[in-house]
């Protein structure tokens, strides 16, 4: 029992210093949207011209669209898993993982983090998925950035992330 208390006290430390390296205040954002304000406001000679159409489409990406359902699933098919696995294994009630089936209904970010942690994404797909329901990891939310870290060193028990969340008084992944 004390050797676990041990490695949650470890990981605890570790979180805190990930914290503490990586948030960024909301206040810090706004000094740098106004440094990108300024960039915006500079002489139309200074800018950089924009690329044709042409040139634009030879560096674009083929890129296939989807929904939040549809990458979510996809994703669910590729690791070989069941509906119920996921939905459990999330803390999620079947009735919204029912809704989630649909591509009209996007999910909250707690949901998505939920999902992310059961699937035991890497963080690429991670960040990908939070995309498809128009989400991103913010530097400057602590709880985006305690799920970002333990995406990073692959520690996907939600108990564990509730535990690292309620042990830095943040809110906790829940329902």
């Amino acid at each position: 029992m004390e050797a676990t208390s041990n490695l949650f006290k470890r990981l605890l430390e570790n979180v805190q210093k990930y914290l503490e390296k990586n948030y960024l205040p909301a206040s810090d954002h706004e000094k740098r949207r106004v440094a990108v304000r300024d960039i915006e406001d500079m002489p139309a000679s200074m800018a950089m011209p924009e690329p044709s159409f042409e040139e634009a489409a030879c560096f674009a990406p083929a890129f296939e669209p989807k929904s939040f359902s549809r990458a979510l699933f996809e994703l669910i098919d590729a690791r070989g898993l069941t509906d119920v696995q996921v939905y459990k294994k999330a803390g999620i009630d079947r009735r919204l993982f029912a809704k989630l089936r649909g591509d009209s209904y996007t999910p909250g970010k707690e949901t998505v983090f939920r999902l992310i942690l059961a699937l035991e994404l890497t963080l690429y797909e991670a960040k990908e998925l939070l995309e498809y329901a128009g989400f991103s990891f913010s530097r400057s939310s602590k709880v985006d950035l305690v799920v970002k870290y333990c995406v990073e060193t692959k520690h996907y028990d939600l108990a564990t992330v509730n535990d690292l969340l309620f042990a830095n008084d943040l809110p906790i992944l829940d329902y």
